[in-house]
């Protein structure tokens, strides 16, 4: 039996029961149909065109992402080897530095000492000389003692200013070795916001990327579904998308929100190397203070030792007042070798008096 004739029969005389307004009327429903689903199919095919073109721009930023993170990469790696080579050549000039410094301490202090111990010897010699009981004396060994002393308060002299020399160079150095230190931490704190500029251009290509994956989701999920004309279907593509969107805008702001977060931690640590530096800069002060401190007592040591030269001085005098009576008429005639002894007596004085003002001015 031929089922496919009966259908065809049955659906003809179904036909022509329906009128002519049943007719129309399923027509209309019919064309109201077909125009809503063009409707839908051209609105889907606009989001798609929409997507479509939102891809290809976050295609573009990654791009440009890529581009800027290499140039980024690429300065951090060139500004780490400047800084490592300066950094490298810093540290071996303070290590050049302390040494010099180390030397020229170790000379000053030898040609210190040997002065002392000349001086402790010219005393002991002078002492010997004032101490002799008799009155006959070497003019040769007195004027080898005068030049030793002249020679020995010239070389004090000398010592001194090339201590002093040595001194307001060790400041100079250290004053640049001071300025070296606080250009290495200029230098660090620009190295480290740099790396912090890097890891947020690394997180914003994180973030990028994840938002190209989700976009590339969503595009496939439209291409997937863009024969599918249903409309509930595309209803929730576009619902989807714009929760995309509105998560990309979040992720924005949480980016804007890292970045304040970053300057606001360098600012803090900029803050905190210059609380650094001003401690360092006490620090110098104090110590400057203690080699004042040591220049003090060095100062009274000198004024001690003024005050026994004129001790002697005064001594001398006493001795040149005794000699002197004897010159006097009502004594007895002086032996030949009392103006001698007068004129030892008289220069020993006037020795101790230029020694006293070079250990005056020495002082000063």
């Amino acid at each position: 039996m031929n089922y496919s004739t009966v259908s065809n029969k049955t659906n003809l005389t179904e036909m022509e029961e329906l009128s002519d307004g049943e007719i129309s009327e399923k027509y209309y429903l019919l064309r109201k149909q077909y125009d809503n689903l063009s409707s839908n199919y051209e609105s889907t095919k606009q989001e798609l065109h929409e997507t479509k073109r939102n891809y290809q721009t976050a295609l573009d930023v990654q791009s440009h992402l890529n581009a800027e993170l290499e140039s980024v990469q690429a300065g951090e790696e060139k500004r780490r080897a400047e800084l490592s080579t300066r950094i490298s050549m810093l540290q071996e000039q303070i290590l050049t530095l302390r040494e010099e410094h180390s030397d020229t301490a170790e000379r000053h202090a030898k040609e210190v000492k040997e002065l002392e111990t000349e001086i402790r010897r010219l005393k002991e010699a002078n002492a010997t000389v004032d101490n002799r009981a008799s009155p006959e004396r070497d003019t040769g060994e007195l004027d080898e003692i005068r030049l030793a002393l002249s020679s020995a308060a010239s070389e004090a002299a000398s010592a001194k200013l090339a201590l002093e020399e040595a001194r307001n160079e060790i400041v100079s150095w250290r004053l640049k070795v001071e300025e070296l230190v606080t250009e290495m931490g200029e230098l660090r704190a620009t190295s480290e916001v740099r790396r912090e500029e890097l890891k947020a251009a690394a997180e914003r290509e994180a973030a990028a990327l994840a938002d190209l994956a989700e976009a590339r989701a969503a595009l496939q999920q439209l291409d997937a579904q863009a024969s599918q004309p249903h409309a509930a279907k595309g209803n929730s593509i576009f619902a989807e998308v714009e929760d995309k969107r509105q998560e990309m805008a979040k992720n924005l702001i949480q980016m804007k929100q890292t970045n304040s977060r970053l300057r606001r931690e360098v600012a803090s640590k900029q803050a905190e190397v210059e609380a650094l530096l001003q401690e360092k800069q006490a620090l110098w002060e104090a110590q400057a203070g203690a080699a004042a401190h040591h220049d003090r007592e060095l100062l009274e040591g000198y004024c001690e030792r003024i005050t026994q030269l004129e001790g002697v001085c005064e001594r001398q005098r006493r001795e040149l007042a005794r000699w002197g009576r004897q010159q006097d008429a009502a004594h007895p005639p002086h032996p030949a070798w009392l103006p001698a002894v007068l004129q030892h007596l008289k220069y020993s004085p006037r020795t101790i008096l230029i020694l006293f003002h070079i250990h005056f001015i020495t002082c000063r």
